[in-house]
């Protein structure tokens, strides 16, 4: 009992002397933090003024530098963001512009001209949704500066022609017309490909846009055909496919949109097929129609200098099934389009009636470069086989009877106005045809390699 009270006053009397030099410590502790905050205050005081200086002289290179400077050191405040913000975009750093105008605007939403930068930092950048929040939210006399914007039915348009064409004939003229295989199949070289395609775009609502197109393609193959072990060949042979494809882009959070769809593919071709009538054998032409779909989902992410994408499709493309999955990442160093990269990694597996697949995963690269005010030139390279391979949001579709070993081009656009593009672009392909089992899609025999050159021109109407 003693023990415990001796132990009681001594834990007691260190309380005791702890408090009473807390207490003695006090007024200093106190005075170190109003210093703090005078010299915090003093310091914020002395930024507010260079950079509202620098500001007012349009000296924004050097506003960014002090701007930054402040920001390490703790420096941080509503107009400090809004003149940073203001400095990037007229540096034409849209990236950066948006990323501290949207610091100021989370602080406060009130001033019209901060929406109003923050508006076009957006649509150059080219995020066009985010822009359209923006100007949902601004005042009459905003949207007057930025000019008022009648809601159409048809908020863009875009049309495109293009034409493939075998480099030359002697895959065609070199083709062993005695080959046979195991199995009743065909094998085909692509002639000829005209493509005509149509969209249009809908802005329905400020975070839901849709977007549509129709594509019908006309194709010209040779054929080599094993039926029932009899040979044919047929040169031309003509396939028609008409395309639908229908998307929907739905911002779901902060620059973060979620894209779904579906491609419809209707494959019509002529078959021949023979008759008896009268003791003879006779030959009468039907067509064929097939239908094929592609579904499709995708999330973008806009950051920084970057946006990251995830995607993912199913497709039941040539008596097959189709899944794929695919990571991008789109980088824009300057913080605007003047150059910007694009690296696309898929992974797709293909399966066959019988149980069996096959697994490829392929890598794309684009870059994009702005050569003059009105004209951009992209280049594209592809590694890995294309065979009923998706793309593009579900938009493209390599669904032609062979594997694109090769695929590289380059495209061109060309800003006639504010509101009217040009686009005209060419792909080099190298193709392996190979002849197919028509029961086992996954045997492949006597592969022919040939090489395709493609052109393809286009408009884009803003309206």
């Amino acid at each position: 009992m003693l023990n415990g009270w001796n132990t009681y006053r001594h834990k007691n009397s260190v309380l005791i002397k702890s408090m009473r030099k807390f207490i003695a410590l006090l007024p200093l502790l106190v005075f170190l933090a109003f210093h703090a905050i005078g010299q915090n205050q003093a310091d914020i005081l002395k930024v507010d003024t260079v950079t509202y200086a620098l500001w007012q002289k349009g000296d924004w290179k050097n506003l960014i530098k002090v701007g930054k400077q402040a920001l390490n050191s703790s420096i941080d405040f509503y107009y400090l963001r809004v003149r940073m913000g203001i400095a990037y975009y007229e540096t034409k750093n849209y990236h950066a512009a948006i990323y501290h105008l949207e610091k100021a605007y989370q602080i406060s939403q009130q001033e019209s001209y901060l929406k109003e930068y923050l508006y076009y930092s957006y649509l150059f950048a080219g995020r066009s949704m985010e822009s359209r929040i923006i100007y949902s939210t601004a005042d009459s006399l905003l949207k007057k500066r930025i000019g008022y914007k009648k809601k159409n039915f048809i908020d863009e348009i875009s049309l495109e022609y293009g034409h493939r064409i075998v480099v030359d004939d002697k895959a065609i003229e070199n083709f062993p017309t005695d080959y046979t295989a195991p199995n009743d199949g065909f094998q085909e070289i692509t002639r000829s490909l005209n493509t005509f395609n149509i969209g249009l775009r809908h802005n329905v609502f400020r975070k839901f846009s849709l977007n549509h197109a129709y594509t019908n393609i006309q194709k010209e193959s040779f054929k080599h055909l094993l039926v029932n072990g009899t040979i044919e060949e047929i040169d031309n042979s003509k396939t028609s496919i008409n395309q639908y494809y229908l998307s929907g882009n739905s911002r779901v959070g902060k620059s973060l949109n979620l894209l779904y769809g579906i491609h419809f593919l209707n494959i019509r071709y002529p078959v021949e097929i023979p008759y008896f009538s009268q003791g003879n054998i006779f030959t009468t032409t039907e067509t064929i129609s097939q239908t094929d779909l592609v579904g499709f989902m995708s999330f973008y992410k806009d950051l920084k200098y970057f946006t990251l994408g995830a995607s993912g499709s199913f497709a039941n493309l040539n008596s097959a099934v189709q899944a794929q999955g695919d990571l991008s990442l789109a980088l824009y160093p300057l913080g605007n389009l003047n150059l910007y990269a694009v690296s696309t990694a898929s992974f797709q597996r293909e399966l066959y009636s019988n149980r069996k697949y096959n697994d490829e995963l392929i890598f794309n690269q684009l870059i994009g470069l702005k050569t003059l005010n009105f004209l951009w030139f992209e280049g594209h390279i592809t590694f890995g086989n294309l065979s009923n391979f998706v793309t593009n949001d579900g938009a493209s579709v390599f669904n032609g009877i062979g594997i694109i070993k090769q695929n590289f081009g380059g495209r061109a656009i060309v800003l006639i106005n504010p509101k009217l593009n040009f686009k005209i672009s060419y792909t080099y392909s190298q193709i392996e045809s190979s002849f197919i089992e028509s029961l086992n899609v996954d045997k492949k025999h006597n592969p022919i390699e040939y090489n395709n050159h493609s052109i393809t021109g286009g408009l884009v109407w803003n309206l």
